[in-house]
């Protein structure tokens, strides 16, 4: 909030730039390993759309995208640093399928994070459900 009572609004880049920081300071194996939590997809489907209107409406529908953008392309030079180094090490290497999952798991989380001031409560929560049930809830700042 602004001191004059006002919501201070969110540069969607910024936020998500705050994401990546935290995760590649808090931890090295960013990728899961395991499984995935489950989706329900129809919720999914409507917390995104929800989350992209609600950026439309706000003027920052292209600041989103690059947003979004910013963390598949983290996710997927993790993937190169982790994933190969990884499959090297010990066989394990997901396939092309399950790292489009997770692309979409952390650009899931990034679009809650970008639109933290946008988005309802139970829209953000849709969005971070399964990025929380990897990774716990990480603090951004």
């Amino acid at each position: 909030m602004t001191g004059d009572g006002s919501q201070e609004l969110l540069d969607p880049e910024a936020e998500v730039e705050r994401l990546i920081d935290a995760l590649s300071r808090g931890r090295s194996d960013v990728l899961p390993r395991g499984g995935i939590p489950p989706a329900d997809d129809a919720a999914l489907d409507l917390a995104r759309s929800e989350a992209r209107a609600a950026a439309e409406g706000a003027g920052r529908g292209d600041a989103l995208s690059r947003a979004q953008r910013m963390m598949a392309e983290w996710t997927l030079e993790r993937y190169r640093r982790e994933g190969f180094d990884a499959a090297y090490l010990s066989g394990w290497l997901d396939s092309p399928e399950r790292r489009l999952e997770v692309v979409d798991l952390m650009v899931d989380a990034a679009t809650a994070v970008a639109l933290a001031d946008l988005l309802t409560d139970d829209t953000r929560a849709t969005l971070m459900a399964r990025f929380d049930g990897l990774h716990g809830e990480l603090e951004a700042d």
